[in-house]
């Protein structure tokens, strides 16, 4: 049975090969147990810090907490932030996008 670490980093990698696919470069923060998991870069330059979250549809409060954290770090450089979120027993996932870049 896999333990919660292996279970969330094959979904940072799941997240990261299909932002890949999608023409992004993707660096993976492996081991981190801090607010980004993965960060991007499209070819225009743009940043997306991302957050890779397997989480129950209960605990909505951390996530909560997550996100806030999440885009006051994109504020703070001037990045995109987005949550990918998967859902225990669903193959799918999906990305909330928190917050977009300042203009200028």
């Amino acid at each position: 049975m896999a333990t919660n670490y292996q279970r969330g980093a094959a979904f940072e990698r799941q997240v990261k090969k299909e932002l890949e696919a999608m023409g992004l470069l993707v660096v993976r923060s492996a081991g981190s147990k801090g607010p980004v998991d993965l960060i991007a870069v499209n070819e225009a330059g743009g940043v997306l810090l991302i957050q890779c979250k397997v989480s129950s549809k209960a605990n909505e409060r951390k996530l909560k907490a997550t996100k806030r954290e999440l885009k006051k770090l994109a504020d703070k450089y001037n990045a995109s932030a987005w949550l990918a979120l998967k859902y225990p027993g669903e193959s799918g996932f999906d990305f909330d996008w928190l917050q977009q870049p300042r203009e200028g």
